[in-house]
């Protein structure tokens, strides 16, 4: 997984992405506000959740490090090497694990840094509350969940090109719609869970629990994988 320049360039995307998000907010933050009892909190906060935006380049890498398999026709070998299909779904989770987290630190550590700079260029503090906290650790479990999402969903589609833009307009456009609109049903979706997670304040939903949020996405992460080992187990990896 870590051949090639896929990996270091979405990582890279990843990191250069979220420091610009981060920054183009902090400009809009106002001193005064910063100084007022809590504020520097807030801001901490606000910014830290933003780094959230690094789970799209992790999803992505998660998706072809399967079907790049699938489009040069090694999946056939990588499956005899590993044992059999099943075997190999359980393995390439296992090796997704160290770059799904070296795309969970890019992105907190991206935030975290410009939200250290730019608050103390305010006057004002860079402190994680309990809140603050709970954001930073969720954006870091949001962004590893969203690379075994990828991944997962991979399996399926096979294709680079049709599964990567099915599951970014999924991700960007068709999901939080369909939470906004089905807020009931859609809460329980990755993407609100995810929101959840990390106390996202954008939400506009009755937004689930924190701990029901990774129950929620952990189950999701579940069920995918058991869809990944029925259609490795009834369909020719060809």
């Amino acid at each position: 997984m870590s051949r090639g320049w896929s990996l270091p360039v979405l990582l890279l995307s990843a990191f250069a992405m979220n420091v610009l998000a981060a920054y183009g907010t902090s400009t809009g933050m106002d001193s005064t506000g910063l100084s007022l009892p809590g504020g520097s909190e807030k801001a901490t906060a606000s910014l830290v959740g933003l780094g959230f935006g690094a789970s799209l380049f992790s999803m992505i890498f998660g998706i072809i490090c399967v079907t790049r398999d699938f489009g040069n026709s090694s999946i056939g070998r990588s499956a005899f090497l590993s044992g059999g299909p099943l075997r190999l779904l359980t393995l390439r989770a296992f090796a997704l694990l160290l770059p799904a987290i070296a795309f969970a630190i890019a992105g907190t550590l991206s935030v975290v840094a410009v939200a250290m700079m730019s608050l103390s260029s305010k006057g004002g503090q860079f402190i994680l509350d309990t809140d603050g906290r709970t954001t930073l650790a969720g954006v870091f479990f949001t962004i590893v969940f969203a690379a075994y999402l990828g991944q997962f969903v991979a399996w399926q589609g096979r294709k680079s090109l049709p599964v990567v833009i099915a599951l970014v307009a999924w991700t960007l456009v068709l999901e939080p719609n369909l939470v906004n609109l089905l807020p009931v049903v859609g809460k329980f979706l990755p993407g609100a869970a995810g929101q959840a997670m990390s106390l996202d304040p954008s939400a506009t939903f009755d937004m689930l629990p924190v701990g029901a949020g990774y129950a929620t996405y952990l189950g999701w992460l579940v069920l995918l994988f058991t869809a990944a080992a029925i259609r490795l187990k009834r369909t020719d990896l060809l």
